[in-house]
């Protein structure tokens, strides 16, 4: 009963499940005739693996679509090999190891403030302790046959340097993670030189694209998304942006608003970024 009201379900296409967790990130489940592939694990708080198994009885797989904490928290609940880009074998033992006390100090202020509900099967002390794995390498280009389905593995780092986001060619649906959204993170150590990023992005000039699910976002987003988001990087001003302060570390970068006209729900494109990269072309 816990789940029913901790994370929110939503059939966002025919067996294309949208998962969204209350702190603001959402897992996506994608089904097929024989089997399933659950992206991401969310925060691990509550028992995600119980709500994915309410939810199909097919033998699933699991995918990370990069290793951060939202992302990939709740590997350890499950029992079996989480396939990941080998990139973010380091960046999850970083977050495991590094993030988390900051992390759940900053949700415990949250649940203080009333803006979340604190889960009542989560011991902190578990939860901070680091959660191993086991890991299997994803290839760029490597195809997930789901039975009656087949998704598409696409190499695109940008928030992470080993992110990968999910083509479903049976409705054209980009599961993006947090590489393709209407806020780009893309200032982190880990992240890709954005500029390098915006040229990832012409990889996806081949799939046939009819929208975008992003981690953060609840609604299916135009795939005008991703010439817009090329746009944007094109016209970074360095002058034009303001100092962004990480909400829960504290660390400095910039922040660039740039305003589109054309894309449903969505006024402007943020880009967090590091200026330094700027500078150094």
């Amino acid at each position: 009963m816990y789940n029913k009201d901790y994370f929110h379900v939503r059939k966002v296409a025919e067996g294309i499940y949208h998962i969204w967790e209350k702190p603001g990130v959402a897992c996506t489940l994608v089904t097929g005739r024989e089997s399933a592939l659950l992206i991401d694990t969310g925060y691990g708080f509550a028992d995600i693996r119980a709500t994915v198994e309410n939810l199909t009885v097919l033998p699933y797989r699991i995918l990370n679509t990069h290793c951060h904490v939202d992302h990939a928290g709740g590997n350890f609940r499950f029992d079996q090999d989480i396939m990941i880009h080998p990139f973010e074998r380091e960046v999850y033992d970083l977050y495991q190891r590094e993030a988390k006390p900051d992390i759940i100090r900053k949700y415990q202020k949250d649940c203080e403030e009333g803006n979340y509900p604190w889960p009542d099967t989560l011991n902190l002390g578990e939860y901070l302790e680091y959660k191993p794995c086991t890991f299997r390498m994803l290839n760029d280009g490597e195809k997930i046959f789901l039975g009656g389905r087949c998704l598409d593995v696409i190499f695109l780092p940008g928030h992470t340097r080993g992110s990968v986001v999910v083509f479903d060619e049976k409705t054209g649906i980009l599961i993006a993670g947090d590489t393709i959204s209407d806020s780009l993170w893309i200032q982190f150590p880990q992240s890709e030189h954005i500029l390098k990023f915006a040229r990832y992005l012409e990889k996806l000039k081949k799939y046939s694209i009819t929208g975008i699910l992003s981690s953060h976002s609840r609604r299916i987003c135009d795939p005008k998304l991703i010439d817009k988001l090329k746009e944007a990087i094109e016209h970074i001003d360095c002058n034009q942006s303001r100092v962004f302060i990480h909400p829960r570390t504290g660390v400095k970068s910039s922040l660039f608003q740039y305003p589109v006209d054309d894309l449903d729900g969505i006024s402007k494109i943020y880009i967090v970024f590091d200026a330094k990269q700027l500078a150094d072309g």
